[in-house]
C-alpha cells in the first residue's frame, strides 16, 4: 500500500513546522494544523498527493484500531476502514476530562458527547499511535473523577 514515508516528503517540510516536534497531534485536520503557513501546507499536500495522504490515513487508523483492540479498548467506527473519515471514537464517561489530561501531556485529541475523538493524519507516526494508546488506555479504564490524578501520576 502506498504511503507517505517518514523519511520522505513530509520530513523535508518538518523544519518548517517546529510545533510538531513538541506536540503529538492525533486529532488535527491536515490543512487546519498547517494553516499558519498555508502556502507551504498546500504545496506539501500537492506534492504528497491526496491518494497517498488517504492511504497513509487508512494505514494509521488500521494501526490505531489494532493497538486499541490489543489494549482491550472499546471503539466506535465503521467496519470497513475505507468507509470512514479517519476518525476513531472511544466511549468515555468523562471525555472532556480525558482530553484535558492528554493535553497536559501534549497529546492533542478532542471529544464528542460520550466519546474521546482521535483522528490521526498523514504526519503522525506509528510510535505516536502507540504513545497515544498507552496514555489513553488508563484514562478510559478509570472513572472520570480519577482522570486528573492519573495524568499527574503519569508525569512522575
Amino acid at each position: 500500500m502506498p504511503h507517505c514515508p517518514q523519511n520522505g516528503v513530509w520530513d523535508a517540510y518538518r523544519a518548517e513546522f517546529p510545533t510538531f516536534e513538541r506536540t503529538t497531534y492525533l486529532n488535527t485536520c491536515s490543512l487546519g494544523a498547517l494553516s499558519r503557513r498555508s502556502r507551504a501546507a498546500l504545496d506539501l499536500l500537492i506534492e504528497i498527493g491526496l491518494e497517498q495522504i488517504r492511504a497513509r490515513e487508512i494505514e494509521l487508523v488500521a494501526d490505531l484500531v489494532s493497538r486499541s483492540s490489543a489494549a482491550g479498548l472499546a471503539l466506535k467506527l465503521p467496519r470497513s476502514l475505507h468507509e470512514h473519515a479517519g476518525i476513531v471514537l472511544f466511549p468515555a464517561a468523562g471525555p472532556a476530562a480525558v482530553v484535558r489530561a492528554l493535553k497536559a501531556e501534549r497529546i492533542v485529541v478532542d471529544f464528542r458527547p460520550g466519546h474521546v475523538r482521535v483522528s490521526p493524519s498523514f504526519y503522525n507516526t506509528f510510535d505516536e499511535n502507540a504513545m497515544g494508546i498507552d496514555r489513553l488506555g488508563p484514562l478510559l479504564r478509570h472513572p472520570a473523577t480519577d482522570v486528573c490524578l492519573l495524568a499527574e501520576e503519569a508525569k512522575l
